[in-house]
């Protein structure tokens, strides 16, 4: 048996004309790949110049099967649409010189537009190569997507869902959606589904047709603040300027709020039980709605117990007691408490224990939250306050412009603002909650009876607040020396007379 020389000639040159666009195209996917800055080339792209490289060695050789021929035409014709559509996808549609810009085209519609050139393709290589006529083609399709519309109607509604939400494009991935009640990001958006994350870490695949008909409350990214509303119910007995008051205090300087736009509070409703209120307040806390809400809510409590209101029960109580009796005593009790504590300061150490309980009777209770402001430096003020529960810091050096600094730690059985309350001075520091703090506080209307009854107050109390006034002059002193000449003109002579002429005595 003899081999034809021409034969053997052809098929040498067709391997070595295959290898070398087999070697080409690689290298041109490899260019490909950098251009695009991608990880890595899928398998078709390889495929492609796989049939390249089969399709030229075939056309060298002199006997080839012509159906080998036409499988080998028809692969590189398909994958030629596949290669060039990802080269222009790639280098144009995805905008690789500016990636924050995002594509041209959202993903589905890549996909879509990918798709239609595919099969335009396909019927191409079936009438020109496979010599198949398109109107047989045609009509068994159509019968063909007559059947699948049927069966796969809910897919393809989810699809066509899909297209118009991306296309119209009222969100984006990395977006918050408010979804039943629950904040929820966007994180992919594919043919069929929408698959969002919660900020509970839970993820949810909606349908897209759910997603689409559904009336979503759109949070943003976080950039924009939003607002979120609390409503809260009191009493018909209390003037709506001060629950207003009382709720703008508590939104102010609530942890995750802006103070761009302000909070605003609102008369919602006249209900059965209370006066419902609105509060809005705005936060770019999309992310951990829940922390938000409860440091808000938590922040209406402390306020609304500060100003003296409570939430009304939506219930009939019946009670057996006599009322009357009760409250006496629990008063009575609370009042000898009081009492000891006050008798266990310093500054009220020397006074007269009757004294003392009637100053204990005149104590107000007041409630303030971890971080908030008991008393600014520099203010005007006429009230002391002794801590029951909790802590509080101390800060002095901001009045002028200067940095503030740490003082003290108050706990427990201290006590502030004494020089405030019995001379009328401006606040000489700055007092912080550290903890969540109950506090009892004496103002001028309830020491003034006292003082004005007997005059030997105003000097126990000049005495004391003396002492105690040169101690924190001095500890004030270690941080900024000029308040050292300050210290020195601390006097009980002086204290004395400022006492007089705060309280009008002769």
């Amino acid at each position: 048996m003899s081999l034809d020389p021409q034969a053997f000639d052809g098929w040498q040159k067709g391997l070595a004309f295959g290898l070398l666009i087999l070697f080409g195209g690689e290298l041109a996917l490899l260019a490909l790949r950098q251009l695009a800055r991608r990880k890595g080339i899928g398998f078709l792209q390889h495929a492609w110049v796989l049939s390249a490289a089969v399709f030229t060695f075939l056309g060298f050789l002199t006997r080839v099967h012509p159906l080998l021929d036409k499988l080998a035409t028809a692969a590189l014709l398909l994958l030629s649409v596949h290669v060039v559509y990802v080269a222009i996808d790639e280098l144009l549609l995805r905008r690789p010189w500016d990636r924050e810009a995002g594509p041209f085209l959202p993903k589905l519609g890549i996909d879509v537009v990918r798709t239609l050139l595919l099969v335009t393709a396909a019927l191409f290589v079936a009438n020109r190569v496979f010599d198949a006529q398109l109107s047989a083609i045609l009509v068994s399709s159509t019968v063909l997507s007559a059947v699948l519309g049927f069966a796969l109607q809910d897919v393809l509604r989810n699809v066509f869902a899909g297209m118009a939400i991306q296309l119209e494009q009222p969100f984006e991935i990395g977006h918050w959606l408010m979804i039943e009640g629950q904040p929820s990001q966007v994180v992919e958006m594919t043919w069929r589904t929408t698959r969002l994350r919660t900020n509970e870490g839970h993820f949810l695949i909606k349908p897209n047709a759910d997603v689409a008909s559904a009336a979503l409350e759109w949070l943003g990214t976080g950039d924009p603040p939003v607002a979120f509303g609390f409503r809260v119910g009191l009493g018909y007995d209390v003037p709506p300027a001060k629950v207003k008051e009382a709720l703008l205090e508590a939104a102010t300087g609530a942890p995750g709020s802006v103070s761009d736009p302000a909070p605003q509070a609102f008369v919602d409703a006249f209900d059965d039980s209370a006066i419902t209120y609105h509060l809005r307040v705005w936060t770019r806390k999309v992310r951990s709605v829940a922390v938000f809400r409860d440091a808000v809510q938590t922040r209406i409590w402390y306020a609304l117990q500060r100003h003296g209101l409570s939430v009304p029960f939506p219930i009939r109580t019946l009670h057996f007691n006599d009322m009357e009796k009760v409250e006496a005593v629990a008063s009575a009790e609370d009042t000898t408490r009081v009492a000891a504590l006050l008798a266990g300061i310093d500054l009220f150490r020397e006074l007269e224990p009757t004294t003392v309980e009637q100053l204990a009777a005149a104590a107000k209770r007041k409630h303030y939250s971890d971080g908030e402001v008991m008393v600014s430096e520099g203010d005007d003020g006429d009230s002391l306050f002794l801590i029951e529960e909790g802590s509080a810091g101390v800060a002095a050096g901001g009045s002028a412009g200067g940095t503030r600094v740490p003082v003290a730690m108050l706990g427990a059985g201290s006590f502030f603002g004494e020089m405030s309350l019995l001379t009328g001075e401006p606040r000489s520091a700055t007092v912080t909650a550290s903890t969540s703090c109950s506090v009892l506080l004496l103002d001028r209307e309830s020491v003034a009876p006292v003082i004005s009854d007997d005059p030997n107050v105003a000097w126990v109390l000049s005495r004391a607040l003396a002492a105690r006034a040169a101690e924190t002059a001095e500890k004030l002193a270690e941080h900024d020396r000029s308040r050292s000449a300050a210290a020195g003109e601390i006097t009980e002579a002086n204290i004395l007379k400022k006492i007089r002429g705060f309280f009008g005595l002769k």
